[in-house]
């Protein structure tokens, strides 16, 4: 489980650096929205 986590941040930082700011933010807006769905 905590492998998996390190493993995780390791996978977001790397994409952060790739992805442009605004897919970001439209991401994270994506995701909260399937999380208040839920």
């Amino acid at each position: 489980m905590i492998e998996f986590v390190v493993v995780f941040k390791a996978v977001i930082a790397s994409v952060i650096r790739r992805v442009d700011i605004n897919q970001l933010d439209f991401a994270f807006k994506l995701f909260g929205k399937r999380m208040q769905g839920d």
